[in-house]
């Protein structure tokens, strides 16, 4: 299982550790994350347009598992938003 993760801090004052797996993915993909505080977790297509919203709680070590079946192949950004601006972007794989 091959794990990509890509950070980008805004404000580093929090933190924070956000992990995306598989990647590809076929039917979902789990979120690895630790947070500081509670977090959105937004899905987008390669057209900008949101495709999956999640909030992350304020967790040490939280697991979500996040269904894309019924999601086109293709490029996919990832992107959790903190409160405070934090901002972890990642690109997923869906292959069918």
């Amino acid at each position: 299982m091959q794990m990509q993760e890509v950070k980008e801090k805004v404000h580093s004052n929090e933190c924070a550790d956000v992990r995306i797996s598989p990647n590809p993915a076929s039917n979902s993909f789990t979120i690895a994350y630790s947070l500081a505080q509670p977090a959105e977790m937004r899905l987008y297509d390669i057209h900008g347009k949101m495709k999956v919203s999640r909030i992350l709680p304020a967790i040490q070590a939280g697991r979500e598992e996040i269904p894309v079946h019924l999601l086109s192949s293709g490029i996919y950004v990832v992107v959790v938003l903190t409160e405070t601006g934090e901002r972890f972007t990642t690109r997923l794989s869906i292959i069918r």
